[in-house]
């Protein structure tokens, strides 16, 4: 069954006067008296009309639309940064164009050129890889876009909202060694995915050389979506190793890892602590509770709305970069070392 849409002209034809008249009433110009107004608003009641949001663009230069676009909605992290984007904008009258493209680039660059035919104020972007076409052409068009959690390779001159893992990670390190772990492993993901993997197992590098030896230091990578074997083989080939505490570049590559850790018949909190990059809400709500790394998420969704509100209103920004300090929350995984059976 074909929709039909309540038009203007169907709001005039029940109030009784013409469409111009109900257009000035909507947009709040021109002189009506008051009984003509309370019959054209009482119309638009009863007939549940919606003015048309591609007309208010034509007759503004606004649309009062941001365009937001994640790598993966799957992700907690990026719901969380989603909700706390559109709340931002919401309050500031602006509604938001939530798109997901699977870390997939020409998924990426069909929404990007999505977003530019609905005539978009600005856009939030968690960009996927290097620059590309669509990409380009958003940027040629003068539109106001800014890059939350990771830059796209070879684009210059985007501000950018990310988290500086230094200050949540050293912290973490430290509870770990504290906790007398000699053995130290990183778990990340596929590069192509998100370079920000990249920048965290380079940061764990370095303090975690100097709390434990480059020696300890294990390494394993996997798609937190991909094969439970393949990550069962990486954990376990990593505790067979001695290492028993894990770092997990995000939640997803975590909830995978604890998947095989159960299908391995490994504790976690008892043979082995774990810490994961993300404080999602799931993991104050297992047993045990799991140690994080918080990006402050809902902090960087907030400075992520109020940076496009700022460059919309000014045309441009002259801060490109904003670095948010993460914070480790410790909870139950992390616990003393395991006595070596002798």
């Amino acid at each position: 069954m074909e929709r039909s849409y309540i038009t203007i002209s169907d709001v005039a034809k029940c109030a009784g006067v013409s469409v111009s008249t109900v257009s000035q009433v909507i947009n709040g110009k021109g002189r009506i008296s008051e009984p003509t107004r309370k019959k054209i608003e009482a119309a638009i009641k009863e007939l549940d009309y919606i003015p048309s949001s591609m007309a208010r663009t034509m007759r503004s230069s606004r649309s009062y639309t941001v365009g937001f676009l994640v790598s993966d909605i799957r992700n907690e992290f990026f719901a969380n940064l989603a909700h706390a984007v559109q709340s931002t904008l919401f309050a500031s009258g602006y509604s938001t164009l939530i798109g997901s493209f699977s870390n997939d680039l020409q998924q990426q660059d069909m929404l990007l050129r999505r977003l530019l035919a609905e005539h978009i104020d600005g856009a939030i972007i968690v960009p996927q890889g290097p620059d590309s076409e669509a990409l380009e052409s958003l940027l040629h068009h003068g539109l106001p876009v800014i890059f939350v959690d990771r830059p796209a390779a070879g684009v210059q001159g985007v501000p950018l909202i990310a988290s500086n893992p230094e200050q949540g990670l050293l912290e973490a390190l430290i509870d770990i060694r504290d906790h007398g772990h000699k053995k130290v492993g990183f778990v990340s993901g596929p590069s192509a995915i998100s370079p920000v993997f990249i920048e965290r197992e380079r940061v764990f590098r370095r303090f975690a050389s100097a709390l434990f030896g480059e020696s300890n230091l294990y390494f394993a990578n996997y798609d937190p979506y991909g094969s439970r074997d393949v990550v069962c083989e990486e954990i376990s080939r990593l505790y067979s190793q001695g290492v028993s505490a894990l770092f997990f570049a995000n939640s997803p590559l975590t909830l995978a890892g604890m998947g095989a850790m159960h299908t391995l018949h490994l504790n976690v909190g008892i043979d082995i602590s774990i810490v994961s990059f993300d404080d999602v809400e799931v993991f104050e709500l297992i047993t045990p509770r799991i140690s994080s790394i918080s990006q402050q998420v809902e902090q960087m969704g907030v400075n992520s709305a109020r940076k496009i509100l700022e460059m919309i209103e000014n045309g441009s920004s002259d801060d490109n970069l904003n670095h948010i300090d993460t914070m480790y929350i410790a909870r139950e995984s992390v616990a003393d070392a395991p006595i070596p059976v002798s």
